[in-house]
């Protein structure tokens, strides 16, 4: 393991590749940056630093696809966000995870649940029939993410078909709690928390 080394092209390219297991060096600034080899030959940036007692090392990229000067300037990105107490490790994640979630919601419209729902399930051709017709209630609500739709629209919308027909109403309105329960679980499988309570449960807890 070298030390001290200057973030350069000709520096890393002189670095041996090791035959057994991987290699860290660290050049020398900042404190902890570095990149690590492996037998097989990849090169990859890296941060080194200290949080709550234990060692972390978040991946900066390859070299190749990242410049050592970009690599470096992100590393002293990462210096400065610990000298104001945040963790660059935590602060990814939970930047990858506000993505992973901000896609889930573009992708998972009411619409698009609901044909999913109906090709997926192993419906009746009389029940698939019955929940397009009940769906028609909420041609308004197809292109609206699945996470916007609130309790009290919900509460809004019963109330308003009950006013044509209270037994269709309560009928849309299950359909609609099954398609969300659906997407909930869906996501859910992905690592994705899209919805927390369904909001048709609020007709419930009113005995609406």
């Amino acid at each position: 393991m070298a030390t001290d080394l200057k973030p350069s092209r000709t520096v890393i390219d002189a670095l041996a590749v090791p035959s057994g297991s991987a290699e860290l060096h660290f050049f020398s600034e900042p404190s902890g940056f570095g990149i690590r080899i492996t037998p097989g030959g990849i090169k990859t940036f890296f941060y080194q630093y200290r949080w709550a007692g234990k060692t972390r090392k978040p991946s900066i990229g390859r070299y190749g696809e990242v410049t050592p000067k970009e690599a470096q300037a992100i590393a002293r990105g990462f210096a400065g966000k610990i000298s104001r107490g945040i963790d660059p490790k935590a602060e990814r994640e939970a930047e990858k995870a506000r993505s992973l979630r901000e896609d889930a919601e573009r992708k998972w419209t009411l619409g698009r649940a609901i044909a999913i729902y109906l090709d997926e399930r192993d419906l009746k051709d009389s029940t698939r029939k019955d929940m397009q017709r009940a769906f028609r209630g909420l041609s308004d609500w197809c292109n609206k993410p699945v996470g916007e739709i609130s309790a009290a629209m919900v509460k809004s919308r019963h109330k308003k078909l009950s006013d044509a027909s209270e037994a269709r109403a309560n009928l849309t309105m299950r359909y609609l709690r099954a398609v969300l329960n659906f997407v909930k679980h869906e996501a859910e499988a992905e690592g994705i928390t899209l919805l927390g309570t369904n909001p048709v449960d609020t007709l419930s807890h009113r005995k609406a």
